[in-house]
């Protein structure tokens, strides 16, 4: 990682990674949501196991790291509709939070989502609160 995103990380809590996917890589994902894939059917290891997000997941969480739970389709099948987020709970389990101290830097969970469709500025996206 960058020194810019390590900073990132620690002043906001969340990184974004554009163009983590090649075009093609997109086109196949939004293939397989067209062929009528389903929440409870993504076992894609070609996003979980990808190299960007491995390299991340790497320096971030260390070589004991594990997938603890399934991928999940997040998208709204409406505009306005809420897909619920889980996971974290921190700052009130610290056995999935994210702490720097003494350059020494500890990461007990990530988060990635994937956006598989371009949103132009100022008509929303993805809203994390």
């Amino acid at each position: 990682m960058k020194t810019e995103e390590h900073y990132h990380l620690d002043v906001a809590g969340f990184l974004v990674v554009h163009g983590a996917l090649f075009p093609d890589e997109v086109q196949s994902c939004i293939q397989r949501l067209d062929d009528g894939a389903q929440a409870g059917d993504l076992d894609w290891p070609e996003l979980y196991e990808h190299p960007v997000l491995a390299a991340y997941v790497q320096e971030l969480c260390g070589d004991d790291c594990y997938l603890d739970q399934p991928v999940r389709l997040l998208g709204a099948v409406r505009p306005g509709d809420a897909a619920a987020l889980t996971g974290g709970n921190e700052p009130l389990d610290w056995s999935r939070g994210y702490r720097q101290q003494n350059d020494v830097q500890l990461c007990q969970g990530l988060l990635a989502v994937w956006a598989l469709t371009d949103v132009p500025g100022g008509v929303g996206g993805l809203h994390v609160v």
